[in-house]
C-alpha cells in the first residue's frame, strides 16, 4: 500500500495546466484514511501507514467501520480489476475535536485512483 494521496494545497500554483473547474469545500476535521482494494482483498491504511485488519478499533474505528461495509468496498473494487485506493476523510462521534458534523461515524471520499498495469 505504497500509493498516498498527493497535497492539493499547492495546487493553486499550477492553474493553467488545469482545463476544468475547480470546486473547494471546507476541510473535515476528521483523520485521514486510504482504502486499497485489489483482489478482492481491502488493506486500510492512515495518511502515514497500513492499519492492522484484525484490530477493529484500529484507527478511530475505521478498520472495524469498512469491515461493515465490506460488500460495498468490494463492489467498487470489482469495477477496477488491477485494484483501487480510495482516500477521504473519516469523521463522526470521537474521531474530530471540537466541530460534530454527523451522529454517526461516516467516510468521506474526496478522491480515488485507480491502479493501471
Amino acid at each position: 500500500m505504497e500509493l498516498k494521496y498527493g497535497s492539493v494545497e499547492a495546487l493553486y500554483k499550477s492553474l493553467d495546466i488545469l482545463d476544468y473547474e475547480i470546486v473547494a469545500t471546507c476541510k473535515a476535521h476528521g483523520t485521514n484514511c486510504r482504502v486499497l482494494i485489489k483482489d478482492e482483498v481491502i488493506t486500510v491504511g492512515s495518511h502515514n501507514e497500513v492499519v492492522d485488519m484484525t484490530n477493529s478499533s484500529a484507527h478511530f474505528g475505521f478498520v472495524g467501520w469498512v469491515l461493515a461495509h465490506r460488500s460495498e468496498f468490494l463492489k467498487l473494487g470489482s469495477k477496477f480489476p488491477n485494484g483501487i485506493y480510495v482516500f477521504g476523510e473519516f469523521i463522526g462521534p470521537g474521531i474530530q475535536k471540537i466541530v460534530n458534523y454527523c451522529k454517526e461515524k461516516q467516510f468521506w471520499i474526496f478522491g480515488a485512483t485507480f491502479i493501471n498495469l
